[in-house]
């Protein structure tokens, strides 16, 4: 018994096969999440061109959600902002044009999750996980950038490469932020303050003191001023680490205040102090 071939139906199972490899194509675009920006200013302008004297094509209300196209490829200074890119976006009504980066809020939890829009709108300059929690917040001086972990090691890192400039273990808890100076960077622990070279990370120095600092300490007049837990205020050389001089307050001091050659000093029974040190 002979079969033969129906050419009509083998076209419509080709059709049908075609159709729905499509379908599953069309579902797996959409799947993709698109990076957002929230406008938030009144009225921001999307310009025809990246430049602030570009024709206007529309003007988008604030905290209204307009989608990222791309951006440009070099920072710029526009105004009073600070410096920032430009970007491509696309409004509601689906006008495309440029609005600069410091008029709009990216949101960022999308950009996580889709690494394609990653590749064609952002670029990442370094990234570095070498480093533990940070526990304090970083200081930028320069190029170079310091910034404290959790198992208190003090790094300087180049803000170009993101690479280690050098590192130093602090054997005690770091209480406060770094203090940076013209050459070295002042560290404080519990009871030591510490003072290292900005380009090598020599330590220089080390003063001990006998009670543990209440008062985050500054730098003035190329002395570093401490107020310890036993209201001892103390005028430190920073290029020597030699205690200068030191007063003891009767009253309990809440912070103080460094103005021309003289210390303000507030204390915790509302007295106000002037010294000299």
């Amino acid at each position: 018994m002979k079969f033969r071939i129906n050419p009509f139906l083998c076209f419509f199972i080709l059709f049908i096969l075609f159709s729905c490899k499509n379908t599953k194509k069309e579902e797996t675009k959409t799947e993709s999440k698109q990076i957002t920006a929230t406008i938030k200013f009144e009225s921001v302008r999307v310009r025809k061109l990246p430049d602030i004297k570009g024709d206007i094509i529309t003007k988008v209300a604030k905290g209204e959600t307009v989608t990222i196209l791309r951006k440009t490829d070099n920072k710029e200074k526009v105004a009073d902002y600070d410096e920032d890119y430009w970007y491509e976006v696309q409004t509601k009504e689906n006008l495309s044009g440029w609005v600069f980066g410091a008029l709009i809020d990216i949101n960022f939890e999308n950009i996580s999750k889709d690494k394609t829009n990653i590749a064609n709108n952002f670029s990442i300059n370094w990234k570095n996980n070498n480093y533990s929690f940070i526990i304090k917040k970083p200081i930028i001086l320069g190029e170079k950038l310091f910034l404290i972990s959790k198992n208190n090691i003090f790094y300087s890192i180049d803000i170009k490469t993101g690479k280690t400039i050098w590192k130093q273990k602090i054997n005690d808890d770091i209480t406060f932020l770094p203090i940076i100076g013209i050459d070295f960077a002042y560290i404080l622990s519990n009871t030591n303050l510490y003072a290292f070279d900005l380009k090598n990370g020599v330590k220089k120095w080390e003063f001990k003191l006998d009670q543990v600092i209440k008062i985050e300490p500054v730098i003035y007049n190329s002395n570093i001023i401490l107020v310890d837990s036993q209201n001892f205020i103390y005028s430190i050389d920073s290029k020597t680490g030699k205690k200068i001089n030191s007063y003891k307050f009767q009253s309990n001091i809440s912070y103080f205040l460094p103005n021309n050659e003289n210390i303000l000093i507030v204390t915790a029974e509302n007295e106000l102090y002037s010294i000299k040190m």
